[in-house]
């Protein structure tokens, strides 16, 4: 996730975050406190947004109508041959008043990590780090559910532009991928967990 740069998240930052911060409660349903703030690294300027090595997961969030086009943010972002195995969590939101603001997601992981102090300074640190400040938590006012969560194995013939199947002088890429068009290969989170070698 690219940080602000004037302390308040872009519409789709904040979006992006709030997907980010739905999976990560969801490993917290499956996993010790520490392992998963460990495991977020995409504050970190991480490939993928969590990673459980040798595998990871990168999550894509939307909150439009129709498809879900997720946006890629390199050709090596979904490269198995560097990172496997490796998970697409595909995370739908719908803004409605009786959802949760980006704050109300960030109080209610605090509070789930509260009592494992070193996980909960880990989370503290990499939340700043994706460019979230509290004294900005005022401005972010939509809220929104999760209408949906889905995971995707990215196997050798998932549709992706990775280095190896574009020409060698294509440096750099950034695409867009419609998740919606790519039916198979989904698993729920304790399967993946334990594809990952950690559950």
């Amino acid at each position: 996730m690219r940080r602000a740069g004037d302390g308040v998240l872009s519409p789709d930052e904040e979006i992006g975050l709030f997907g980010e911060l739905c999976v990560l409660r969801a490993l917290l349903h499956h996993l010790p406190c520490h392992i998963v703030a460990d495991a977020w690294v995409g504050p970190l300027d991480g490939l993928q947004d969590f990673a459980f090595p040798p595998g990871a997961i990168e999550v894509k969030t939307t909150a439009a109508g129709g498809p879900f086009i997720a946006r890629i943010g390199s050709l090596e972002q979904l490269d198995t041959s560097v990172i496997r195995p490796l998970y697409v969590a595909a995370v739908r939101l719908v803004q409605t008043s009786a959802g949760l603001t980006l704050p109300d997601a960030v109080a209610d992981i605090r509070c789930d990590l509260e009592p494992d102090t070193s996980a909960a300074t880990t989370f503290e640190v990499r939340l700043a780090r994706s460019g979230y400040r509290k004294e900005s938590a005022s401005r972010y006012v939509r809220r929104f559910a999760v209408v949906g969560m889905n995971y995707l194995a990215v196997q050798e013939d998932t549709p992706r532009l990775v280095p190896t199947n574009v020409p060698s002088e294509v440096r750099s890429a950034r695409y867009e991928l419609d998740l919606d068009a790519i039916s198979k290969d989904r698993a729920d989170l304790a399967t993946v967990l334990k594809t990952l070698g950690v559950c």
